[in-house]
């Protein structure tokens, strides 16, 4: 149930994130917007690497948690998911 927790609420965060991200940057009408829509890319950009890498990570690690789920007796011990094996670390 944590690992669902921690699926949901980085979900919710990215839905946050776009949501801000459609507010902040209106459609582009002139060349001074453009300038300015092009440095705040780049002064953000290397942020959004790193957010990006840690979120395919995330995916990489959930996508080997339900492969090994589904290879799993239902009820056996290698079902129960622990805490321990599956650490996240912080963005």
């Amino acid at each position: 149930m944590h690992y669902i927790n921690l699926l949901l609420t980085s979900t919710l965060t990215y839905l946050s994130l776009c949501l801000c991200h459609c507010s902040r940057y209106p459609l582009v009408t002139s060349d001074s917007e453009r300038h300015r829509y092009k440095a705040d890319f780049t002064s953000e950009y290397s942020e959004y690497l790193r957010l990006h890498d840690g979120l395919s990570q995330r995916m990489k690690m959930f996508g080997a948690l339900s492969d090994k789920l589904k290879q799993a007796a239902q009820h056996s011990t290698e079902y129960e998911v622990s805490p321990s094996c599956c650490t996240v670390a912080a963005l």
